[in-house]
């Protein structure tokens, strides 16, 4: 059920990635030559809708440290995001459509955030 729920916000954050994206690279003419950027960019937008659903809908947190969460958080969405982003530069820059390499690098986000948030971001504090 709450891996469900997560792809829920995962198919939310698509959506908000995939929008700020296209409307970058398609509706302007400065991002379609920076296409690393916009997806950085789209990428940050999408994370700060994931925050908000996990936190307090996919893993109902009770935890008031939110200083804590949000830490743990962003190490395993700016981990995940390094390694999005040289895949995308990299499948790019090789010749794949953009799109396409968006597409294939979301599947490897939703396993990596998924494990991270589940195994080490909402976990229950001992101790306190």
């Amino acid at each position: 059920r709450q891996f469900i729920k997560f792809c829920l916000v995962g198919g939310l954050n698509t959506i908000v990635d995939f929008a700020v994206y296209l409307g970058l690279t398609r509706l302007t003419d400065w991002f379609d030559q920076w296409l690393v950027a916009a997806a950085m960019i789209s990428m940050a937008c999408a994370t700060v809708n994931s925050y908000l659903w996990n936190a307090f809908w996919v893993f109902r947190t009770a935890r008031t440290d939110h200083h804590v969460l949000v830490t743990k958080f962003l190490v395993i969405s700016i981990s995940g995001f390094i390694i999005y982003t040289w895949l995308f530069s990299t499948l790019v820059h090789f010749g794949l459509y953009d799109i396409l390499v968006k597409i294939l690098l979301t599947g490897f986000l939703v396993v990596w955030n998924f494990v991270g948030n589940k195994w080490w971001v909402y976990t229950k504090r001992y101790g306190a």
